[in-house]
């Protein structure tokens, strides 16, 4: 049916209506909307003591109608703020550390911050934060090794030669890194004589200069020294160093004082290392043996000795022990000639592999005798800088035996392309489980030691001679500088008769250390 003139007039009212009502269904575009930033700290204190840290903890975040917040940006200094830049982040909080400008230990710092949308609009009116701030001075103490720790770790002594080492903690409540720098000064902070050792460093090691009567100042790990050099060394007295932190707001420390050292001068010609301890045997003592050995010296012609109790205590506590190795190292290269004697092969081995490389590379020579016993490594990394390769071992089920009839037998017969005669000698005592040595490739064997065998399983004599290889002292020379490394498996005071010990002591000094 045709369509109605009705049906036609109700289709142009409906169009009619929904032409006029388009503009509500389809909604008008509005502008962008900007987003609000917050910020806050973890605290608000105001005044004196009571103002904010120069390290703050900031807190902030942002609000947006009509869309997400995509980025923060933030910048924080000295009112006014001037043209400082902006910095981007993305986090909603940050530690911040504010430097105040030198001199005042307070100022109002000023923190802007301001939240970026999706859509790129940014918060035209930025949160604001007045900060309060105050510095604080750093703090700091000397650091010491643990009374009664291991011997290689170090200490620090109250007798020494003119080198000495120092650590210390700086501590800041602005951050540690904010530490400029420390000063140092030796025994009156009045004199005027300071060094400024920068503040990422907390060692130093100071190393008098005879020439100049000035130390060395070597920071942190560095074997370099720094420009300046320190003033104020007593040899012959007691020493303390006095240190104090400079933070980046020139807030100073008070000044600390570290414990005092007796500083004796390092020019004498021979340095004994005496490892012995307060062992009531003779043999085991080291008062005793320091008289001994130096009464031998004394007799061969050399009476300007030195001694370093190496491992002696008072109560707990190291007396002579340097701070570290390095420092130990240093004080050893004072010295041309060195005789050390110790009751450890092991640890006496550990000790000097650590501490005399610069002895060796200044042409030093030493003479070094402890006893290796059943205990000994066969192999260690200390043997490495030494005359020899290794230890030998003990036959399973077997021991070894020295008796007072032992005999110690000469293996070289010239020195340095010139015969010598070394003189027979023999063993004071009985001992068990003393040790060969098998000599380095350049090295020479001086001596071998009968040693006896014990059967662990039938112990009763007569025992019979051990016929391996039995070297008991062994040398080495450098080609290039001259220095000279003589390692003893068996204790020199234990060697009789004293006649021939004595010669054997001269044929050393004089054929190898060349005194006079």
């Amino acid at each position: 049916m045709p369509t109605s003139f009705f049906q036609r007039t109700l289709l142009i009212i409906a169009l009619a209506v929904m032409a006029g009502c388009r503009s509500e269904w389809m909604g008008d575009l509005r502008p962008n909307l900007s987003p609000e930033t917050y910020a806050v700290v973890d605290s608000i204190q105001r005044s004196g003591p009571d103002r904010l840290p120069t390290t703050v903890q900031l807190h902030w975040w942002g609000l947006d109608p009509d869309g997400t917040i995509a980025k923060f940006e933030m910048r924080v200094g000295p009112q006014p703020l001037g043209n400082l830049p902006w910095t981007t982040t993305l986090a909603n909080d940050t530690l911040v550390r504010l430097n105040l400008p030198p001199g005042p230990d307070s100022s109002d710092f000023v923190l802007e911050i301001r939240a970026t949308d999706n859509q790129g609009a940014t918060d035209t009116t930025p949160a604001r934060l007045i900060l309060p701030l105050r510095n604080t001075a750093p703090t700091l103490a000397f650091v010491y090794n643990p009374d009664g720790g291991s011997a290689l770790a170090g200490a620090f002594p109250l007798l020494t030669f003119p080198v000495l080492g120092y650590r210390w903690q700086g501590r800041d409540a602005d951050g540690d890194s904010s530490i400029l720098y420390y000063e140092i000064c030796l025994n009156d902070t009045l004199n005027g004589d300071t060094v400024r050792i920068p503040g990422r460093y907390n060692e130093c090691i100071l190393d008098w200069a005879p020439n100049s009567g000035l130390c060395q100042v070597l920071a942190g790990p560095s074997d370099w020294p720094i420009t300046k050099r320190l003033a104020g060394l007593i040899l012959g007295d007691s020493n303390r160093l006095y240190l104090r932190a400079v933070d980046q707001s020139l807030a100073p420390s008070s000044w600390v004082s570290s414990r005092p050292s007796l500083v004796r001068p390092a020019t004498s010609t021979v340095l004994l290392v005496n490892a012995y301890g307060n062992d009531p045997n003779p043999d085991l003592n080291a008062d005793t043996l320091s008289d001994r050995y130096q009464g031998w010296l004394n007799s061969l012609g050399v009476n300007s000795i030195a001694e370093l109790r190496l491992f002696q205590k008072v109560g707990n506590r190291y007396t002579q022990l340097s701070v570290n190795e390095r420092v130990q190292s240093r004080v050893f290269g004072r010295f041309g000639r060195i005789l050390w004697i110790a009751p450890d092969f092991e640890l006496a081995m550990q000790f000097s592999s650590k501490t005399l490389g610069t002895f060796f590379q200044n042409g030093g020579h030493l003479i070094l005798a402890a006893k290796a016993d059943a205990g000994t490594p066969a192999w260690s990394t200390a043997y490495e800088s030494s005359p020899i390769d290794s230890v030998s071992e003990i036959p399973a089920g077997y021991s070894f035996l020295l008796t007072d009839t032992s005999r110690l037998l000469p293996l070289a017969t010239q020195w340095n392309g010139q015969p010598w005669t070394l003189p027979v000698l023999t063993h004071q005592g009985f001992s068990s489980g003393n040790r060969p040595l098998k000599p380095g490739p350049s090295s020479t064997a001086l001596y071998r030691i009968n040693l006896l065998l014990r059967n662990d399983n039938n112990p009763a004599p007569p025992f019979p001679l051990y016929t391996g290889p039995s070297p008991c002292m062994v040398i080495r020379q450098n080609s290039l500088n001259g220095s000279t490394y003589l390692l003893s498996s068996v204790e020199l005071h234990r060697m009789l008769p004293a006649a021939s010990r004595l010669n054997l002591l001269q044929n050393l000094l004089s054929r190898v250390w060349q005194l006079p």
